[in-house]
């Protein structure tokens, strides 16, 4: 750290920049890997309504934690025990689905890193899913909100109190942007979700 390393500055003040620069536990509270992937997640169907924005300790998380793991032995049964491919993730991130998760991506200023996962993740999932698709999404897709390191007034906590995941969606939805006939793991279309919210 630069002001550690400045005889000017006490240790007092540079501990209390440690304290406060990256605030509360689990991932920071910026847009950045992390907190990008886990919405993008959320876009792709792939994890709980809500999950994307929520912070590491809100109260909230234990009921996601238990709803989630619930949630993946009845999509194990359905698969090991009625042999329905459907419960599959590669069943449910579809193209489409991938196009919505860089829709939201772009919309909310994630981390370039997305681009290296997305492709990576529809690569392993036999996807059709490019450069060439970001690009054309990038053309039309505006940014509708800015999340640090954008700014430094807005944070995650601050996505989430607005609506989340769900609440971007949403206004990507109204606005014509997003493929609406994908699935999410909770069986129904995640469109739908956005547009109750």
């Amino acid at each position: 750290m630069i002001q550690g390393a400045d005889p000017k500055v006490s240790d007092e003040q540079s501990e209390q920049v440690e304290r406060s620069a990256c605030p509360t536990c689990g991932s920071c509270s910026g847009m950045f890997t992390a907190n990008s992937m886990n919405c993008l997640t959320e876009a792709l169907g792939l994890s709980q309504p809500g999950n994307g924005s929520l912070l590491a300790t809100h109260a909230d998380r234990k009921e996601l934690f238990l709803n989630a793991g619930k949630r993946i032995v009845e999509l194990t049964k359905r698969y090991y025990e009625q042999d329905d491919a459907s419960a599959l993730p590669r069943n449910i991130a579809s193209k489409a689905a991938f196009e919505n998760a860089m829709t939201l991506d772009i919309a909310m200023g994630g981390s370039t890193n997305t681009v290296l996962h997305l492709l990576a993740a529809a690569q392993e999932a036999e996807i059709d899913f490019t450069m060439s698709d970001i690009d054309k999404l990038s053309r039309k897709v505006p940014q509708l909100c800015k999340v640090a390191p954008s700014t430094q007034k807005y944070h995650m906590e601050d996505v989430h109190r607005a609506g989340g995941v769900l609440g971007i969606l949403g206004e990507l939805d109204r606005a014509g942007l997003l493929n609406r006939e994908v699935k999410n793991v909770l069986g129904s279309d995640s469109a739908t979700n956005a547009r109750s919210i």
